[in-house]
């Protein structure tokens, strides 16, 4: 089984900023819900971690891994999206043409396109064995890209994503589960528990 974590809260996330590549740290509720995956998942006879290399999502692995005790494997691969200029802005201010350029042409802004985040996540399942019981700690906008890779493999079609997976919010500090052949959504709320 492997489960795909989404990286705790931030300060930025409560404040419905764009954070993507820029590295910051967990809020107070973002350490409260990797403590509450690390009771989940410590129950697990989890045998690997691999986790982003950004702040949050190292940090959530670091949590979660105080009960489980296993080396970490750090993979810039599973970043959150590079969302370029945009980064440190409120979400809500930015204006809808410029989603659009994002969206349609974001070298504009030197973003990522979904194609460049499909093929890193693509690039990180043929280079990474997930046998045995993985944590894979990572953001929700790769998380998502993780879902459309996991259902669709090695054909990617930006309308196909766009319709079905990027609306797709898997809270933070919550997690998926992937046996090999279907994607499990557990049914537990992580904010209901300590």
């Amino acid at each position: 089984m492997v489960y795909f974590v989404r990286n705790g809260q931030t300060e930025w996330d409560e404040l419905d900023m764009v954070s993507g590549h820029k590295d910051i740290m967990l809020n107070d509720n973002g350490i409260n819900q990797a403590c509450n995956l690390s009771d989940i998942l410590s129950l697990c006879n989890i045998e690997r971690i691999i986790s982003s290399d950004l702040k949050r999502a190292r940090q959530t692995a670091e949590i979660i891994n105080s009960k489980i005790c296993k080396d970490i494997v750090l993979d810039s691969r599973l970043r959150g999206y590079n969302y370029g200029v945009l980064e440190g802005y409120f979400r809500g201010k930015i204006e809808s043409s410029t989603w659009y350029i994002l969206k349609k042409y974001p070298d504009i802004l030197s973003a990522e396109s979904n194609i460049e985040i499909y093929d890193r996540i693509k690039s990180f399942f043929e280079q990474t064995d997930l046998s045995n019981n993985t944590i894979v700690v990572t953001h929700g906008g790769t998380l998502r890209m993780i879902l459309y890779y996991l259902e669709n493999k090695n054909h990617y079609d930006d309308k196909l994503y766009k319709k079905n997976y990027q609306k797709n919010d898997i809270c933070h500090g919550q997690y998926i589960m992937f046996d090999g052949e279907n994607v499990i959504y557990p049914k537990i709320n992580i904010k209901s528990l300590h």
